[in-house]
Formats: structure tokens, C-alpha cells, sequence
């Protein structure tokens, strides 16, 4: 099974290996970093940058209303508003700038930042623990960051449902056992499924 734990989820899944281990659950685990070459989620992109669009821009440390009345060019990452407040207007860096979203496009974009950063858990062994202690690892996620996996449910069965499929897909794949004189392969599962 594999499965993405955020950051703020890591140190209860070590605890719930820590427990199979010590309940003899037989389970073989190892993490997997994200991808350095991921793109990280920000505040304000280039689409966002519309012009007519409601944004908040900061001022002296502070969000304030405001509307993008210009973009500049998109390489410099720079877009001309209009404050809300007085109707003067000022370009500012992308950095300065965040969109207004709706509270369900603000949980996407949390929920995809907090992916950015999430390591993968994968676990090795018999279906039913292995399956068992990924279901529980999600949970730890959820326990984290509420609604990170209920928000969507399909997702979060797809994250099982894949890597069990996975796993089975790929079973004996690439892999020859023989015997120690180097004779004669084993036989079994593995021939039985082709594998051989």
C-alpha cells in the first residue's frame, strides 16, 4: 500500500508503525520523499491574475481589498491594482498579492499545498494488515488536518484502492526466485500467474 501523509500526520503514523511492530503485525515499511521538481502551491499565480478580479494586496504588513486593474508583464510576476479603500492605484509582485476565494477554493488550496509537502508512505506485507494500517494512516491525516480526506471521499478510497491494486498487480513482477543450486526455478503463485 502506499499512502501520502502530510507533515503534521508523520509523527502519529511512526506511532502507529511502532505499534505493529510491536504487535508483531507483519509489516515492512519505507517513506518516500515528494519529488523535488514539484511545483509548490502559492498564494497568487499568474492564473490568478485577471484583470477586474477582487484580490487582496498587502500594505504595510496588512490584506487589504483591492481589484487588478493591469497585469504586467507575467515574467516580471507583477500586476497593477486599484486600492478599494481610495481608488489609487499601485503595482505590485505576485508575492504582495492573494486572490479572494471562496471558503472551498481556500480548502483546495490548503489541501494542495499540504500535498506538496507529503511524504508517501509504503507498506509492505499480507493484504488485510497491510490494507488495516494504511486505512489507519489516513485516518492520522484526517486527525491532522480535519476534512483533509472526508472533503473527498473518493480520493481518499482511491489512495487504498490504488495501491492495493498496485500491490497485486505487481506481485512476482521482475522478480525470479530459484533454488540455491541455481537450477530450477520455484514454482507456485508466481507460475501460476505467469510470472515464470
Amino acid at each position: 500500500a502506499r499512502v501520502r501523509v502530510p507533515d503534521a500526520a508523520y509523527s502519529g503514523a511512526l506511532q502507529l508503525l511502532a505499534a505493529a511492530e510491536k504487535d508483531d503485525v507483519l509489516v515492512c515499511s519505507f517513506w518516500i520523499k515528494p519529488p523535488a521538481d514539484q511545483k509548490q502551491v502559492t498564494d497568487f499565480t499568474e492564473n490568478d491574475a485577471k484583470i477586474g478580479d477582487e484580490v487582496l494586496a498587502k500594505f504595510g504588513g496588512q490584506w487589504y481589498n483591492a481589484k487588478v486593474i493591469d497585469i504586467e508583464d507575467p515574467l516580471e510576476a507583477k500586476a497593477t491594482i486599484e486600492w478599494e479603500y481610495n481608488g489609487s492605484q499601485e503595482t505590485l509582485a505576485y508575492k504582495d498579492l492573494r486572490p479572494k476565494l471562496s471558503q472551498k477554493e481556500k480548502a483546495q488550496r490548503e489541501r494542495a499545498k499540504v500535498m506538496a509537502d507529503a511524504w508517501t508512505l509504503v507498506i509492505f506485507g499480507a493484504a488485510r494488515p497491510r490494507l488495516s494500517l494504511a486505512l489507519q494512516v489516513l485516518a492520522c491525516g484526517e486527525d491532522a488536518h480535519p476534512g483533509f480526506w472526508t472533503a473527498d471521499f473518493m480520493e481518499a478510497i482511491e489512495e487504498v484502492r490504488l495501491s492495493a491494486r498496485a500491490a497485486q498487480d505487481a506481485a512476482g513482477v521482475g522478480v525470479e526466485a530459484r533454488l540455491a543450486d541455481g537450477e530450477q526455478p520455484l514454482t507456485g503463485v508466481a507460475e501460476k500467474r505467469g510470472r515464470f
